[in-house]
């Protein structure tokens, strides 16, 4: 093959080369925009996995943008589009993509604040239940110290009541001891006076007695006398 043959038909290769990135160049950018754009559903997919509420529905959201997209690359792998019709729909996804992100971010930004207050409420309400506590506690004391007083008044009114109460019985017990040494003094008196009455008596029933017996006697020896003087003849003195 000649010089010519070969150099007209790299010349056809490159013009038809040239041809066909000047047709298919829109669709290669199109394909290149529309994979990176997808590339960012895994933020999407990481900002909904961090939402605690609404989840469901923005999960939904994001399957449908990701739907889309994959429809857009699938369109422009089917179909010739120019590069007006690729970006015009490319611009409508991003435009979807970052209002959604947008949303979610709100949605988070607006959970976050919620867990923000929620952790203010919960630490206001966890000082308040500890000014309760306190005061509880400072209320306790005070019942406590209340009582304790009342117990101590308690118990020195009935220790006063108590050593009275001993004093008195005291003061009661000498006196009845007191009466019973004044008694036995005066059973011991008594006894003595009986007693001595009663030796009296018998020694002047003795003394009688024995007047009474010498009485006797005498009489006796009187009347034995007279008649012993009377039975004896008079004797005479002899003069010289």
């Amino acid at each position: 093959m000649s010089y010519r043959a070969l150099a007209c038909i790299k010349i056809q290769k490159t013009v038809r080369m040239w041809l066909c990135k000047r047709k298919h160049k829109p669709r290669i950018a199109g394909m290149v925009k529309v994979r990176n754009l997808k590339k960012h559903m895994e933020r999407f997919i990481e900002v909904v996995s961090g939402l605690k509420e609404g989840k469901q529905e923005m999960a939904k959201q994001v399957q449908e943008l990701a739907a889309s997209i994959d429809a857009l690359l699938a369109k422009i792998k089917a179909t010739v589009m120019t590069w007006k019709e690729i970006d015009k729909e490319y611009q409508g996804l991003v435009k979807r993509s970052e209002q959604l992100l947008s949303s979610m971010q709100k949605k988070k930004q607006e959970e976050e604040e919620g867990e923000r207050l929620k952790h203010i409420e919960e630490e206001m309400d966890k000082e308040r239940k500890g000014r309760e506590k306190e005061e509880q506690r400072r209320k306790q004391e005070e019942e406590d110290r209340r009582l304790k007083s009342e117990m101590e008044l308690k118990r020195k009114q009935e220790e006063g009541d108590r050593k009275k109460r001993e004093e008195n019985e005291k003061v009661t017990q000498e006196e009845l001891e007191m009466q019973l040494a004044v008694d036995r003094e005066e059973h011991v008196q008594r006894t003595t006076i009986v007693e001595q009455e009663r030796r009296d008596r018998e020694l002047a029933m003795r003394i009688a007695q024995s007047e009474a017996e010498l009485i006797t006697e005498e009489s006796q020896m009187d009347a034995s006398l007279r008649r012993y003087t009377s039975s004896t003849p008079p004797m005479y003195t002899v003069q010289h």
